[in-house]
Formats: C-alpha cells, structure tokens, sequence
C-alpha cells in the first residue's frame, strides 16, 4: 500500500519562502528601497548580517548527510557551485560600490570580520540539528531567515539601480539574478524536495525579473 503524503514530507517552507517574497515585492519594495536609500550603511549591515546567518544555515543543511544521500547525482555539481556563490558571493557589495550613496567607511571596511563571525556562529548553531529532522518551527524560521536576507538584499540593490545609467542598470541586473538564484536553489535542495516547489521558486523569478525589467 503506498505511504499516504504527510506535511512534513512536503517542502512547505520553499513554497512559504516563495509566496512572502511575491507578497513583498508586491507591496513593500517601493517603501523598503525607499528606506535603504536614506539609510544605506544600515541597509549595508542588515544584509551583511542576514546573509551571513541564512547562507550559513543553508549551506550547512545543504552538505549534511541527509542532504546529499537524498540528491541525484547529477545535481552534485551545481548544488555544490551554488553553495559555493551563496558563500562567496555577496554580489550586493559590488553592486553597491556603483552607487554614490555608499561611502566606503570605518563600519563598511569592517564588515568582513563580522560576516565571518556571524557565519561560524550559525554554522555552529546547525550542529545542536545535525542527524536530526527539522521540526516545523526550525524549517519556518529557515524559510523566515532566507526569505528576509533575500528581500533585503534585494531592496537595497533596487535602492541602488534607481537612477542608474544603463550599463549600470545591467549590472545590477546580473548581481540581482546571482543574488537570488544560488541560495534559493540551494534551499530547494534542501529536502524534502518536490516539483511544487520548483514550480513555486520560478513563479517568485517570474516576479522578480518582471519587477527589474518594468
């Protein structure tokens, strides 16, 4: 008799990541760039401090046992080059530099000790779920954490690409896709896995593209 579909065997958090990101470009991107606009080096440490604590979250879940036992072998490469991009690139920073409304100062030289720290301190953190399932709350606060580093990032690029010249506006572009895509393919690798998700997480790209190309 076949196993009857329970909710925990269902990938909920990526379907709930998708839908608050389309809420938020919905109706909140206009006010939150807005915002970073007035306050660029806050919006600077927000996103350091998000991305430092979702990607390091999810990259721990990615290269967990239980991850890649669960993964076909042909996705070994481009989960592990998205988990590497997830890391590495925190693209927002370059794409910042073509603004003027960034001063590179005393808070900004800094930040690197500080994504480092808080990296270690939450792939520490994924250790006290290592072998374990995740329970409900700890895969909403994981959708929450990925969720919101994705639309602050993504606010504040958009607060940078205001007003932007052209090629400018093709980078930012570039460093939106690369922003988005890696952690939230990373995240999607992340079982319990299912086309639904899939399906979600390219109508959210849908969104996004449409909100950079208008």
């Amino acid at each position: 008799m076949p196993r009857s579909l329970h909710l925990n065997d269902f990938p909920w958090e990526g379907v709930l990541v998708d839908l608050l990101l389309i809420a938020f470009w919905t109706w909140a991107l206009p006010s939150a760039s807005a915002w970073c606009a007035t306050f660029p080096h806050l919006a600077v440490w927000l996103v350091a401090l998000f991305q430092a604590v979702a990607v390091g979250r999810m990259v721990a879940l990615y290269f967990e046992t239980r991850t890649q036992s669960a993964l076909p072998s042909w996705f070994s490469p481009l989960g592990g080059l998205c988990a590497v991009l997830s890391v590495g690139g925190f693209i927002w920073i370059f794409a910042a530099m073509f603004s003027s409304q960034v001063r590179w100062g005393f808070f900004t030289q800094r930040m690197p000790l500080v994504l480092v720290f808080v990296t270690v301190a939450s792939l520490g953190i994924q250790m006290e779920f290592a072998g374990e399932a995740r329970k409900p709350f700890v895969r909403a606060l994981d959708a929450a954490l990925v969720a919101t580093y994705l639309f602050v990032a993504e606010a504040f690029l958009f607060a940078m690409l205001d007003g932007a010249g052209t090629s400018h506006r093709r980078a930012m572009l570039v460093a939106l896709v690369l922003c988005h895509l890696p952690m939230r393919i990373v995240f999607a690798a992340v079982p319990p896995t299912s086309r639904y998700e899939l399906m979600s997480a390219g109508i959210a790209f849908g969104f996004l593209l449409q909100a950079v190309l208008v």
